[in-house]
């Protein structure tokens, strides 16, 4: 929105001490909104509907991990980990200010080292036990179906309107820069 809002604006600015009449401000305004709502997409009823359904698919499978990540315990772990990270560089630095030995402070490393990996490593087999998991897998299926099925009709909507608007064209290319959309759906 930032690369539709701010030229437009910059392009209002400009254009407004060439007006004469409170009447051609005004048809400067009303042709600025509307070159602003059709550039963010959002004077078609099938695009705000279509990217609606796009942009509430991916706010559900974020919500869907977050609850992942809730149910493995990873977050809980990650904050554990940042504690004792913590904990260990202040010891570390007490250590070094009162110039323990370097074996000692060797030894507090290599610990905090093993404690890492074996946590990592409990992390690695949580994850993995839930990836492999059939409910997981159908649900990761049933997201990635309505994801592309949404981005189809998107894209669809989106390029049934490029004709002569080089701004919708730029976005097209944009969102397929790789080609990856166009090859994988086939349809357009």
């Amino acid at each position: 929105m930032l690369e539709v809002i701010e030229p437009n604006w910059l392009s209002l600015m400009k254009a407004i001490n060439k007006q004469e009449t409170i009447d051609d401000l005004m048809e400067l305004h009303k042709e600025f909104l509307e070159k602003t709502l059709e550039q963010c997409l959002l004077t078609t009823p099938a695009m705000i509907q279509s990217l609606t359904k796009l942009l509430s698919t991916c706010l559900l499978f974020a919500e869907q991990l977050k609850r992942f990540v809730e149910k493995t315990g990873i977050a809980d772990d990650t904050k554990i980990m940042k504690q004792k990270r913590e904990a260990m560089r202040r010891h570390l630095y007490r250590m070094e200010k009162v110039k323990k030995d370097k074996a000692s402070l060797k030894k507090a490393m290599h610990a905090q080292r093993a404690e890492r990996k074996a946590r990592v490593q409990k992390q690695a087999d949580i994850i993995d036990r839930e990836l492999q998991n059939e409910s997981y897998k159908r649900m990761i299926l049933r997201y990635e179906a309505v994801f592309d099925d949404s981005l189809d009709e998107f894209m669809k909507n989106l390029r049934s309107k490029v004709g002569d608007k080089a701004h919708i064209s730029n976005l097209c290319i944009r969102l397929d820069f790789n080609g990856f959309v166009s090859k994988r759906s086939g349809k357009w």
